[in-house]
This record gives structure tokens, C-alpha cells and sequence, in this order.
């Protein structure tokens, strides 16, 4: 399964092995989403104006190591969730 950070999503869990135990493991190659979610709250409880500078998205950019095509991305989907980039 394969969903945005901006839609839903239902996880279905399931045990198998003899340890009983579930450990949640992220995955290194999409560990920028939750970065993404991060930047998303800061971003709708810091203005009511849904303006992103250039200047800000380098800033974030910068913040949270991200690699171009995770900028690239981000941005897509700061797009969707309404925002406007200056």
C-alpha cells in the first residue's frame, strides 16, 4: 500500500513468527514523510495565510536534509494541501 501524507490511509496489521512480539520499523528510504508531517503542522499553526516563500522552503529544505527530489515532492504536496508558493 501506497498513500501521501495528505490522504488516508488503513493499515491492516498482522503477526506471524513464535516471538508474539510487533516492533514498528520505519523504512530509511521514506523517513522525509514523517519530516513532512512535521512541516505541514508548523507551517497551518504558524499563519492563517497559506503563503510558502522561496526563502522558507530553502529554509525547510536545510532543516530536514532533504534531497531535491523530496524538495521537489514536498512541494507537490504543499500544492495539494492548498498552499501557495511564492
Amino acid at each position: 500500500m501506497v498513500a501521501s501524507p495528505v490522504s488516508e490511509l488503513l493499515y491492516l496489521w498482522g503477526l506471524a513468527g513464535s516471538s508474539g512480539e510487533l516492533a514498528m520499523k520505519d523504512l530509511p528510504e521514506f523517513a522525509h514523510l514523517k519530516h513532512f508531517e512535521e512541516i505541514f503542522k508548523q507551517l497551518e499553526e504558524e499563519s492563517a495565510v497559506r503563503t510558502v516563500t522561496a526563502a522558507a522552503l530553502e529554509g525547510l529544505a536545510r532543516k530536514y536534509a532533504l534531497t531535491a527530489e523530496q524538495k521537489s515532492l514536498l512541494t507537490s504536496m504543499l500544492r495539494e494541501k492548498g498552499f501557495t508558493l511564492d
